[in-house]
């Protein structure tokens, strides 16, 4: 692949990528996340679904607007986004020493999963490419 088409590629990707991970987070002025999270909290027992469900139906009694937990859920979701784009884009190391070497990336791959593409700069790219902003 010549240079400038790899660049192109590689830009593709990134874009690509996170389109789809921006389309995994809450969408920016949805409510409908809420009243599924309020249903999980009425019908399971326990788990991490019905706690957050129960959270929910707090907070909404105490008065928080439906935008306004919607605004806080998505801002944490796109922390978490970032941070694992950073993981991606290869982190700055694991703490521990034994494993201190061990890295991530991405890449795209053909259709038996093997890599045929490295790319990187998910983390300079995630929050210019939110769709809602």
């Amino acid at each position: 692949m010549a240079p400038t088409e790899e660049g192109r590629r590689k830009e593709l990707l990134r874009f690509l990528f996170l389109r789809e991970a921006w389309s995994l987070l809450v969408a920016k002025g949805s409510s409908v996340w809420i009243e599924n999270y309020l249903r999980y909290g009425e019908q399971l027992s326990s788990g991490s679904l019905a706690t957050a469900g129960r959270a929910l139906k707090r907070l909404r009694a105490a008065g928080a607007a439906d935008e306004d937990l919607t605004a806080l859920v998505r801002e944490l979701q796109a922390h978490v986004l970032f941070g694992i784009c950073v993981l991606l884009d290869g982190s700055p190391g694991l703490r521990e020493p034994e494993v201190a070497d061990i890295d991530w990336t991405i890449f795209e791959v053909d259709k038996e999963g093997n890599p045929v593409l490295e790319f990187s700069g998910l983390s300079e790219c995630v929050n210019k490419s939110d769709p809602a902003a």
